[in-house]
């Protein structure tokens, strides 16, 4: 579909996006900067993945929309806006948009997880590779019965795939994940809540249960397929809704968040937070649990996922060891 740079501009702003005077963007919200720019042709280039093509192609990529239903949204676009060629840069969303994003209808949600199940089974060997590389443990001990039964795979954009849902049961986004990627190797669904994952697991332990809180969701999944009930904050900045602080009245929290500067004050300021309600909150010192199996500096942002892996190299290399004796 051609259309001028302006009218590119005008149209993802209609779907969500901030777009800059430069015509550059932010395709997903937790960037730091604009990943994106459109050209004088009106394509859109993602620089981070090297994905190029008009809204049409935007669209089924990266809001997983179908081709017709994304044709029949530019179409009706074009037909309103075509010819309005201006645009207001630099947009924030006020507040009431930003509290506007929604949880998934329950038959959108029910469709989406079974055509990731089906993508699954039908891509069993693509699958494995990417969860293996994604749950270190995964590879000698297999998935749990949870990972089981939530992981899928979206073939389209060759992603694992995982239902978040809220302390209420609602399917409120969907992570989808990619290792492989140096950048954005995490999408979720546009204009949708991102909400504490595996918050359902406080409804469903004892309280004197620990309940170890990650920074992200792959640190959770690393943590889920060890047998530890983990939950995963969207972001170390992440605060915990009040409608959910109750949950972990009389809890003993864990805080594992992630070896940089983000991580260290994100860990505090979450501590902080549940001072109040839980039986005792305290954080992990990655750093120095690393330091007792690796004999280099430990990497700025170091993580949960990478302890796991580095403890199975060990592990692995001590069996190897023990064979050849």
């Amino acid at each position: 579909m051609i259309l001028s740079p302006h009218q590119t501009a005008l149209f993802l702003q209609n779907r969500g996006y901030e777009v800059d005077k430069n015509f550059k963007f932010k395709i997903r919200k937790d960037e730091r900067t604009p990943s994106a720019s459109i050209y004088k042709d009106g394509k859109i280039h993602d620089f981070g993945t090297g994905w190029h093509g008009d809204i049409v192609d935007f669209m089924v990529a990266f809001e997983n929309l179908g081709k017709r239903e994304a044709f029949a949204i530019a179409k009706s676009f074009t037909n309103q806006s075509i010819n309005d060629t201006t645009f207001k840069p630099d947009i924030q969303m006020n507040i009431q948009e930003k509290n506007s994003a929604k949880h998934l209808e329950r038959d959108e949600a029910l469709e989406k997880f079974q055509a990731y199940k089906v993508g699954r089974d039908l891509n069993q060997v693509r699958f494995k590779e990417l969860v293996n590389q994604t749950i270190h443990t995964a590879n000698n001990n297999g998935l749990n019965q949870q990972l089981k039964e939530l992981l899928g795979y979206d073939s389209k954009r060759d992603r694992i795939t995982m239902p978040i849902i809220d302390s209420d049961g609602n399917v409120a986004n969907f992570w989808a994940y990619n290792p492989n990627y140096k950048e954005y190797k995490v999408l979720f669904e546009k204009n949708r809540p991102r909400e504490i994952f595996n918050i359902q697991i406080l409804n469903k332990t004892k309280k004197d249960e620990v309940i170890y809180i990650c920074e992200g969701e792959k640190d959770a999944l690393n943590a889920i397929n060890l047998g530890i009930n983990a939950i995963g904050m969207p972001s170390a900045s992440s605060k915990i809704k009040d409608k959910d602080l109750n949950l972990f009245k009389d809890r003993s929290i864990c805080i594992v968040f992630d070896v940089d500067v983000s991580g260290k004050n994100g860990a505090i300021a979450l501590k902080n937070q549940l001072q109040s309600v839980t039986s005792q909150v305290q954080i992990l010192n990655l750093e120095i649990l690393a330091k007792e199996i690796k004999n280099e500096p430990i990497k700025n942002g170091y993580d949960f996922s990478d302890y796991v892996k580095d403890r199975q190299d060990i592990l692995y290399k001590n069996i190897k060891v023990d064979l050849n004796r």
